[in-house]
């Protein structure tokens, strides 16, 4: 499902219009000659006139000024819950597709690897793919076999809809340091590298990923 905002976000706000216009003008008194009085007598404005031009004037800013800020306030708020949809949306993304891992039994002659002295498991054979279509591999598997350069050994099959485009060429520990994985358009998973070293025999795929196919 393509995502979309529910939050509307308009580019211009209608009511975030400058209607200011200045009134108040000054002209310089001069003293000795200019005459200044209260009212108005055609030649000069006067005091009242000039103060009631200055109060409009305000006004008008401040209306002005009212009007932006409550145009901000509204951006502002219209902008947090457009952000709250983004993260809605990348935790969606993030959560497994479907019942999530999809474990997968070790092929013969293959196990995961026991459990060290710390006493914590080592993760199963599987993957998952999420909403985006990203596919993400786990598991730490040792066997005895000796690594088999083409075709690679076979770990796991993916589904059809969990399978790259092309071929996708990873890398991932191993007992050797790191070795190379392949995976294929017919969903065949297999270690194509040396496994086995100074730290003993075994291949974890946990944190590879890639996209499948007709997803981006």
């Amino acid at each position: 499902m393509a995502f979309d905002y529910e939050t509307t976000f308009d580019r211009e706000d209608p009511q975030a219009v400058v209607t200011f216009q200045r009134s108040f003008t000054h002209t310089d008194w001069i003293d000795g000659v200019s005459t200044i009085q209260a009212e108005s007598n055609g030649a000069e404005d006067g005091f009242n006139l000039r103060f009631h031009r200055l109060e409009q004037d305000l006004e008008g800013l401040g209306q002005d000024t009212s009007a932006s800020l409550a145009s901000l306030a509204k951006a502002r708020a219209a902008l947090h819950d457009l952000l709250d949809e983004i993260k809605a949306e990348l935790r969606r993304l993030d959560r497994p597709h479907g019942d999530g891992w999809e474990t997968v039994p070790p092929p013969a002659g293959w196990s995961v690897l026991p459990t060290g002295a710390d006493q914590i498991p080592f993760s199963p054979l599987g993957y998952f793919k999420d909403r985006s279509g990203m596919v993400q591999l786990r598991g730490t598997v040792t066997s005895s076999s000796a690594p088999n350069q083409d075709p690679g050994i076979l770990l796991l099959t993916l589904r059809p809809d969990s399978r790259p485009e092309t071929r996708v060429v990873l890398t991932a520990a191993s007992g050797a340091g790191v070795t190379r994985v392949d995976i294929v358009p017919s969903g065949e998973v297999r270690v194509r590298g040396a496994f086995a070293g100074g730290t003993g025999s075994f291949v974890s795929l946990d944190g590879t990923l890639f996209r499948a196919r007709g997803t981006g």
